[in-house]
């Protein structure tokens, strides 16, 4: 007998409703903001790979790869146009000429890595769009909290690459939520869930409920503390970290 899935929350109004989840966690968190316009990149390739959790370690492992391998391009670019002084445009068709075929080496050597490409040139190419983009770190841009200064060419590139990456691990874990809140059936009965993806649920709410409530200017006569801004940060990587750790241990025996 084949399995028949249906949804007890159409896809549609799942999608739109963890859209809408994702939106303080990129607007409202300062300079700390995740940039979830790549996170919707992320998302989509959850369901490219099957809208399953014991995809999301190609997720988890490859698109923060992808990106380091142009935090490295970043950083040898910014040290021979800000600090020797070479052309933009010349050192960066430079670089990257060598930069992306190192990295697409680097693809090759992995098990299923060129299987699972997706992933990987989807973090290095998000990397590339806020590393060109010039954008400053700030509400909406999620180009995480940027230095100034002598250093500023070396150190830049990394806090990039950790933004990135975060958007990464949060759109895989957007992807896994999507699929939670359709509540799915199968041949007609419900599709039982364990404590910790009730848990996921539940915390993704209210910790989107707290940022509107204490720093959108909707709510501003509700003021956050300082340490209540630090502690919503801290606590929204613990559960992304956590869910989605959870979530590639689970996965199954499929190998790397």
């Amino acid at each position: 007998m084949s399995e028949e899935v249906t949804n007890r929350i159409p896809i549609w109004l799942a999608v739109a409703i963890t859209a809408f989840i994702s939106v303080p966690f990129g607007t409202l968190l300062g300079v700390y903001s995740i940039p979830v316009w790549a996170s919707f990149i992320a998302w989509a390739e959850y369901f490219t790979f099957g809208a399953s959790s014991d995809q999301l370690k190609w997720i988890y492992g490859l698109f923060p790869l992808g990106a380091l391998t142009m935090a490295l391009f970043g950083t040898f670019n910014n040290y021979f146009v800000d600090v020797v002084g070479i052309n933009l445009l010349v050192s960066s068709a430079i670089l990257l000429f060598i930069m992306v075929a190192a990295a697409t080496y680097l693809l090759t050597l992995i098990p299923r890595g060129m299987d699972k490409s997706l992933a990987y040139f989807n973090g290095l190419s998000m990397f590339l769009a806020l590393y060109f983009a010039g954008i400053p770190g700030g509400p909406g841009t999620g180009g995480g909290p940027l230095v100034s200064g002598d250093l500023a060419w070396m150190i830049n590139p990394w806090i990039q690459w950790v933004w990135i990456s975060l958007a990464g691990i949060f759109g895989g874990f957007l992807g896994w939520f999507n699929i939670l809140i359709t509540f799915p059936k199968v041949n007609g009965q419900p599709v039982e869930m364990e404590l910790w993806e009730w848990v996921g649920i539940g915390a993704t709410v209210i910790l989107c409920v707290m940022l509107w409530i204490l720093y959108h200017p909707w709510f501003s006569m509700i003021e956050g503390t300082s340490t209540q801004f630090f502690a919503i940060v801290i606590a929204i990587g613990a559960f992304i970290l956590a869910f989605g750790g959870q979530a590639i241990r689970t996965s199954g025996s499929e190998s790397m």
